[in-house]
């Protein structure tokens, strides 16, 4: 019979296994959850506040989110303190009944519901909105945009923890400043929008290259107070696209399309990080973390090229 330790030590792969295997299954069933939620929830938007107020709803949104975004990590350090990894997802799951209350709370006579019944307008699957966003040039230089920033530019901060380690060389504390420049800067973006009036493509497309300029700013920035000064920057940046974009995704969707072409917007801002962390991470293993950065860059300028292009065509058209 083998002693206690070895069959222990014989039995912990199968357990890792098991545990792989399980917390892939969990993450597979939350990614289908979140592409129902994501969309459904954003295109509601305009039924709660009406479409006036959506451009500033939107920046409400995302001043909330990255506020949290501040805040989360030292409660979440404090808890995994006190109550360690399963308390804290136990609290991450009953705060979620706040959210259950407030929906069941909401009275649908108050809603701005458009008029000529636009559910019954909304059959015959993805094909009609994607027409829809074909023809509509602002729709689809957001799609363009998307398609490049999204699945290279966002995925940045999977790689910022390896800038923290490697490039200015930092610890865990240092790791949380950065994380916080980057909120601060994303708060600031959303006040800022709050007060500002429909958002337009120029502005769209402003807010794009000037990620993507950040973002190689923060590739080839070696001081850590510089990155620091950059991340805030750039978290402005940042709030400033996907808020753009999202609104005017918002508004120019007829009520029938709007949340298929919202679910376009979660596929290609979320959707598509998987395949953009395995392409950055891929170029950080064999080139870099600053290499990796700055191709992720080049790929967002590419994007921005090409919505511009497309829009100034259009405009011109």
């Amino acid at each position: 019979m083998l002693p206690l330790y070895d069959v222990n030590r014989s039995r912990r792969p199968a357990l890792v296994v098991k545990a792989l295997v399980l917390l892939n299954a969990l993450a597979f069933l939350l990614g289908l959850i979140n592409a129902l939620d994501n969309p459904a929830r954003q295109s509601f938007v305009p039924e709660l506040v009406g479409r006036a107020q959506v451009a500033n709803a939107v920046a409400l949104n995302s001043m909330v989110f990255n506020a949290a975004r501040i805040l989360g990590p030292g409660i979440g350090g404090l808890g995994v303190a006190t109550v360690g990894f399963a308390g804290c997802f136990l609290a991450n799951a009953v705060s979620f009944l706040a959210t259950i209350g407030a929906l069941w709370l909401i009275d649908p006579k108050a809603l701005f519901v458009a008029a000529g019944g636009g559910r019954r307008k909304a059959t015959g699957g993805v094909g009609p909105a994607l027409k829809y966003a074909w023809r509509t040039p602002a729709i689809l230089t957001v799609i363009i945009l998307l398609a490049f920033v999204g699945t290279f530019g966002y995925n940045f901060t999977v790689v910022l923890p390896l800038v923290a380690r490697y490039v200015v060389r930092v610890d865990a504390a240092g790791f949380g400043l950065m994380t916080g420049a980057m909120g601060v800067g994303s708060v600031l973006a959303a006040l800022w929008l709050a007060y500002q009036r429909r958002p337009t493509l120029r502005r769209l497309l402003a807010g794009a290259a000037a990620f993507s300029a950040l973002l190689l700013a923060v590739a080839l920035s070696r001081a850590f107070l510089l990155s620091l000064g950059l991340l805030v920057v750039l978290g402005f940046a940042s709030v400033f696209f996907t808020a753009n974009a999202q609104t005017i995704l918002q508004l120019a969707s007829p009520d029938e399309f709007r949340g298929r072409i919202m679910s376009f917007y979660t596929l290609l801002f979320l959707g598509t990080t998987p395949v953009g962390s395995s392409f950055v991470g891929a170029v950080a293993e064999r080139w870099g973390v600053q290499t990796a950065l700055a191709v992720a860059a080049g790929l967002c300028w590419v994007g921005v090229a090409a919505g511009f292009a497309y829009a100034r065509r259009h405009a011109a058209a």
